[in-house]
């Protein structure tokens, strides 16, 4: 087999977070931050995956994958699912993976195994042997979906890898874009280096640009988001399902109740995202609001309800500025900046909603305190507790004496 490269984009979270998952409208769009993946042959019958974000780095002899297929296997890897109890107990006890802990390296090879023998299943006695490589410029535990990116990149490999997706129709049928590409031939320089530095010295391919690529059409990427989902759901328990969504298909997305809607008419946003430096699990923080919720359903449902309607407000207000950047002529009765301010408000009350759900952090109000000292409206974005933060910029915004404060206070842009 010719080596692989499969790429896939991070997201961020304009609203809906937490709200998401007890049924409410989240807006969603892709970033300009990737994972990727190289997958190539090895000669020692041993199957090895690295993933240097996450320190993840395992390997396992042929046949100890094989144990774990004949408990695991699919009958169709066309229809994704969970994780057999007899997989998982031969994880925990043969191999050190329990996935009851929330270390994101045992949950990453988890979901990486799950993937592997249920897609490529009993296909690997054939092969001599396999090495996946995964690189990010996603920060981990953030709020910006790396692990969905990692997700998503393997269950796309491992398609690939078993002729589930054909790579000629993919090949025929793809447009490329700026963001919905996730099997692409452009590899940032950095990103070379680390791969580079992740697989040593290719001993026949020493230039990563010619790998083999290809890319994937609509009705095909389907199948890669439902088996990404069940690699989620390993990793954070009860996911929403829109970020192996936003991952997988781009642009920007509106998603409600599992159903996600493709929008058309959405502009193009400049932000500024803050790192916090501060970690978090997304599992224990959206176990955090269900017991918030619980406890106080009276309190929480309007809370939610009020994120809802946010949601709504700023889809309307996005259509109008892609209509306003879209048009020729201007409009007396619409105004960009009057857009901007609106869109404003509704970051301010979604940050003071999240609040109220209990997931924001100082670190957030530092951040949400010094951007609006400059007119910026900041809120976080994903599960909160820490992670990213997410400012609006407006066209022309001068953010050099923003940046400058952040950094010295210790966040990362």
């Amino acid at each position: 087999m010719e080596p692989l490269v499969v790429s896939a984009p991070g997201k961020v979270i304009l609203h809906g977070e937490h709200a998401v998952v007890f049924g409410k409208t989240a807006l969603a769009a892709a970033v300009d931050l990737r994972t990727y993946l190289i997958v190539r042959p090895r000669e020692d019958q041993r199957v090895v995956v690295n993933m240097s974000t996450v320190d993840m780095s395992y390997e396992w002899t042929r046949e100890d994958v094989m144990e774990m297929v004949t408990l695991n296997k699919s009958s169709d890897g066309n229809n994704p699912r969970s994780p057999t109890e007899a997989f998982l107990q031969l994880l925990k006890t043969r191999h050190g993976l329990d996935v009851s802990m929330t270390t994101p390296k045992i949950l990453a090879a988890t979901g990486f195994l799950h993937l592997l023998t249920c897609i490529v299943g009993e296909d690997i006695s054939k092969m001599s042997g396999l090495e996946f490589c995964a690189v990010s410029n996603l920060p981990v535990s953030a709020g910006l979906g790396s692990s969905a990116t990692f997700a998503v990149c393997m269950a796309a490999a491992m398609l690939l890898l078993s002729d589930r997706i054909c790579k000629e129709a993919s090949t025929k049928q793809f447009c490329k874009s700026e963001y919905d590409t996730y099997l692409e031939d452009i590899i940032p320089e950095e990103m070379k280096h680390k791969l580079k530095e992740c697989l040593g010295q290719f001993s026949k391919h020493e230039n990563i640009q010619s790998f083999q690529t290809v890319a994937l059409p609509e009705e095909m990427k389907c199948l890669v988001c439902d088996w990404s989902f069940q690699c989620e759901r390993l990793i954070h328990g009860t996911p929403s399902g829109i970020d192996n969504s936003v991952s997988c298909f781009g642009g920007m997305i509106k998603y409600t109740s599992g159903k996600m809607t493709a929008l058309k008419d959405y502009p193009v946003l400049n932000v500024l995202l803050t790192n916090t430096c501060v970690p978090r699990s997304t599992k224990a923080m959206v176990a955090g609001v269900k017991e918030r919720y619980d406890q106080f359903p009276q309190v929480i449902k309007p809370v939610l309800d009020s994120i809802q309607a946010i949601s709504e407000h700023c889809e309307a207000e996005l259509t109008k500025l892609h209509h306003l950047q879209s048009s020729t002529t201007t409009s007396v009765n619409l105004s960009e900046a009057d857009i901007y301010k609106r869109l404003n408000i509704l970051i301010d009350m979604n940050q003071h909603s999240l609040n109220l759900l209990g997931v924001g952090h100082p670190q957030i109000d530092v951040v949400c305190k010094v951007t609006k000292e400059y007119g910026l409206s900041s809120k976080l974005t994903g599960a909160g507790g820490g992670g990213c933060v997410l400012t609006l910029l407006p066209q022309g915004v001068k953010v050099f004496i923003i940046l400058f404060i952040l950094t010295y206070m210790g966040m990362k842009r």
